[in-house]
């Protein structure tokens, strides 16, 4: 993540220096309050920011992670195969530029 954040900091031009670390968006978002710093989040995070926290979208082509998704080819589970569905429709709507409507619509 880390390398991924550097370099959507190059791209645009800026340099970061943390001064401390979250280790995960809530610890995160804290730091942000307590400090008044800056983090980059994902855009689900805006739910969970303290009141005095502002989010804004990022500019200059935001920054991405890959994810990938694991599972037996023997796993015949009904559950599998609903979340593989629902995996497939995530990949299309992303493929859309669309999943920020996606995820607002659920």
């Amino acid at each position: 993540m880390q390398e991924v954040i550097q370099d959507y900091a190059s791209r645009v031009g800026i340099t970061l220096e943390a001064k401390y670390a979250g280790e995960n968006i809530s610890s995160a978002m804290s730091l942000v309050a307590s400090t008044g710093g800056i983090s980059l989040v994902p855009l689900y995070a805006q739910n969970m920011l303290a009141p005095n926290v502002v989010a804004r979208a990022l500019e200059g082509g935001t920054p991405t992670v890959d994810l990938a998704l694991g599972y037996n080819r023997s796993n015949q589970s009904p559950l599998l195969r609903r979340l593989l569905s629902r995996a497939d429709e995530l990949v299309a709507n992303v493929q859309n530029q669309s999943i920020i409507r996606y995820v607002e619509a659920e």
